[in-house]
């Protein structure tokens, strides 16, 4: 993931950029005032017929945001990828989503990035360009170039504001389909000043072994907790976990699974 464009980009903006208002899973906010277009970049995975992306969080500025979006590709991008889902059958890769202008080309693919704002763009029936790789040592492994991907489906969003509170249980996000499930880590804002504990982003993907029938089958986008947990990074879930997770107000209403493996992890630092 190349966060050195990130970095540079949020000390330029930190001081001019305020956040007024949360974004929710469940409905669409626009942005107040003027967001700066920045590089945004993204996890790719998917299961059982249905592509995601998840986008790379920081506290800060143009990319202090939690998105997981379902996406459908192009047409030749999709066989692509169903090429490489049979070649990868260990499932070892790991995927990401880079965004390009269509059709440029360059010596330095640097130059053809594509920026834009993030909000404005992860929007139902909107449509953008890239490039689905994955690395092989320090090597990009191309496996779609310029794949046209169109947002399906909003399964979270969620704004990371220092002035949200947050969630004191270790939180989930539940997605997916019964054959595909997926957990998200709750992200919604940055520790306290001077705290030394970190969060993190993970998606896990998990075989369900039991569920209510309000959580079977998935339902997009539904935060869960462990109960008895705290929100600390030291009790992330861990691939050939078992573990429930049940809704905040209702115990009973509850999801047993194993977590198969570990798609996407990383430390999100307290700095702001």
């Amino acid at each position: 993931m190349t966060l050195h464009r990130h970095l540079g980009l949020c000390l330029a903006i930190l001081a001019s950029l305020v956040f007024t208002s949360p974004l929710s899973a469940q409905h669409e906010h626009g942005h107040a005032g003027s967001m700066p277009v920045g590089y945004h970049e993204f996890r790719f995975f998917g299961g059982d017929g249905k592509f995601y992306l998840s986008h790379f969080p920081m506290f800060s500025s143009i990319h202090a945001f939690q998105y997981i979006v379902e996406v459908e590709l192009d047409t030749e991008s999709k066989q692509a990828w169903l090429r490489e889902e049979k070649d990868d059958f260990k499932r070892e890769r790991r995927y990401q989503l880079s965004p390009y202008h269509k059709g440029h080309v360059s010596a330095d693919r640097a130059e053809d990035e594509a920026d834009w704002v993030l909000p404005d763009t992860l929007k139902v029936g909107k449509s953008f360009t890239g490039d689905i790789f994955y690395l092989g040592g320090k090597d990009r492994r191309i496996v779609c170039r310029d794949a046209t991907v169109t947002v399906k489906n909003i399964v979270w969003k969620q704004e990371l504001n220092p002035k949200f509170p947050r969630p004191t249980a270790l939180t989930y996000v539940l997605f997916g389909t019964p054959k595909a499930a997926f957990l998200a880590h709750q992200i919604s804002a940055p520790p306290k000043p001077g705290k030394k504990e970190t969060d993190f982003d993970q998606v896990l993907s998990i075989e369900i072994v039991a569920a209510s029938k309000s959580l079977s089958p998935v339902s997009a986008g539904k935060p869960l907790i462990v109960r008895g947990t705290d929100n600390l990074d030291k009790n992330k879930l861990q691939p050939g976990q078992r573990v429930t997770l049940s809704q905040f107000d209702n115990e009973q209403e509850s999801i047993e699974v194993v977590v198969k493996d570990q798609l996407q992890l990383m430390q999100l630092p307290t700095q702001r």
